[in-house]
């Protein structure tokens, strides 16, 4: 039975960005559902363990993130976050977003909290040419795949991406196992693909199945991941700080943060910078989706220059200024420094232009191309950069125009932190919803601190009055 309700579909594709990186084998299902008429958000997370903090951060953090993209408007929301040890049915109120492999299937299919037209089956899915004038291919596939997924999900399975030929008429899924392929590993990834193909019978869909054991480094052959696990929990143990083992992006990713303060304009896509120590070359790109006047060139330059302070004694410097207009993917040869919020996450990772000894496990998250650090080169930051570098991510795809500027301060003796939001408009549910997805991706990245927010609206003109010790956002604005 297909899913005849695109609003439900735009909740299941949040929700499929949200739970990259936040996969773990415990996880049964997630279910999530969308009541129009009430504006409230359901979303529920079974585990078969007790869920600990860190699960339930896990699915809390997940559950902030799908809340911000479509539905960020809406008033309401009902979260579950509970253990459902197997076999135990899985109760589904809406739509399955996933479903992991049992030995058998599970479900309780439970009325929806709204009347609709037709019901609904609990893993939705539709036909591409009855669709086709509500979703691009860039909604269609991602959403084939999820559902082709459900309950095909292993503990082995590391990633799944996507590519997509409209030319050509092609469809690429690569799967990635941490182990050797064996002959159920192929038959569910082949499954899967047959699934996809169904949906589009005028594509060619073709699957690729490769073995990256972990820790090593998975490189990303499609253009956008549908499905990551969560490796922070690999030998129950919690990786705070993931990603970067490079302190030296790190502290480029630092230069840039300071750099950008006064520099970012609406039309101003992406921002990505990576250093290369055995050449001494830095490398910046800035990405805009309008024409490059000279303003725009002048401060793009003038922000290069800034951040390249950090590594004045490198010789040699590449600086990427040009029109990239959305939804064209931002390629990203190193790290973002700053992503403003879009529609859909369109980035494609590439590789990077130096072999650096901590490249071969240099990304381990589903958004490998947002960095974070590992707790174990804690003693590498102080909090200083720390909790500026954390707040720089949590910022990537959230930051709208109306955002004039975010500062931070915080207390390592109270273990507090607070990040102060600063907009020129009046504050919305949708606004509030995305600094409270940053404050979350904060906390989770310092459990053992308390992260408060607070939110205000200054108009422009009116002047600002930081409250934080650190700026780590500022807007350009006229006459400054």
């Amino acid at each position: 039975m297909r899913t005849k309700d695109p609003i439900l579909e735009e909740a299941l594709l949040d929700m499929l960005v949200a739970l990259c990186d936040e996969v773990v084998p415990s996880l049964r299902a997630v279910v999530v559902d969308i009541d129009p008429i009430r504006k409230k958000r359901f979303y529920s997370f079974y585990y078969d363990c007790e869920v600990d903090d860190v699960l339930f951060d896990l699915a809390s953090v997940a559950a902030c993130e799908a809340s911000c993209g479509s539905f960020a408007f809406y008033e309401e929301e009902e979260l579950i976050i509970k253990r459902l040890d197997y076999p135990s049915p899985i109760p589904v109120r809406g739509a399955l977003a996933y479903l992991r492999k049992e030995p058998t299937l599970v479900l309780k299919q439970e009325p929806r909290a709204i009347e609709i037209e037709s019901p609904l089956d609990p893993i939705p899915n539709f036909t591409h040419e009855e669709r086709k004038e509500e979703f691009s291919m860039l909604w269609e596939v991602p959403l084939s795949v999820q559902r082709a997924l459900l309950g095909k999900v292993v503990p082995q399975l590391r990633e799944v991406s996507i590519e997509i030929n409209k030319e050509k008429k092609m469809i690429g899924l690569f799967f990635v196992y941490d182990c050797e392929v064996s002959t159920e590993l192929h038959d569910l990834a082949t499954a899967a693909m047959a699934e996809v193909a169904a949906d589009f019978p005028d594509y060619s869909v073709n699957k690729s199945i490769e073995y990256v054991p972990y820790p090593k480094r998975v490189l990303f052959k499609g253009y956008r991941v549908v499905y990551y696990r969560n490796e922070g929990r690999l030998d129950n143990k919690l990786v705070c700080y993931e990603n970067t083992k490079d302190p030296l992006l790190g502290k480029a990713l630092l230069g840039m943060l300071v750099a950008l303060c006064n520099a970012v304009v609406p039309s101003l896509r992406a921002v990505v910078v990576d250093i290369d120590p055995i050449r001494k070359k830095r490398f910046y790109s800035f990405y805009y989706d309008c024409d490059v006047d000279d303003e725009l060139f002048n401060l793009a330059s003038v922000a290069a220059r800034e951040a390249s302070s950090s590594f004045a004694f490198y010789e040699e410097e590449e600086l990427l200024i040009k029109r990239l207009d959305y939804p064209n993917l931002i390629p990203v040869k190193g790290a973002l420094a700053y992503l403003r919020k879009e529609p859909l996450l369109m980035v494609k990772q590439e590789p990077r232009g130096v072999e650096t000894e901590s490249k071969k496990s240099f990304w381990d998250s589903a958004l490998n191309f947002i960095p974070r650090f590992k707790e174990e080169k804690k003693e590498k930051f102080s909090m200083l950069d720390k909790v500026p570098l954390s707040v720089q991510r949590a910022l990537l795809g959230k930051v709208v125009p109306q955002l004039r500027s975010v500062s931070i301060d915080f207390n390592e003796q109270k273990k507090i932190i607070d990040l102060f939001f600063v907009y020129d408009c009046e504050l919305d549910i949708e606004l509030s919803a995305l600094a409270s997805a940053a404050t979350v991706e904060v906390g989770s990245n310092f459990p053992a601190y308390r992260v408060n927010k607070s939110i205000e609206s200054v108009p422009f003109p009116q002047q600002i009055t930081y409250k934080g010790k650190r700026s780590v956002y500022n807007r350009k604005e006229l006459g400054i």
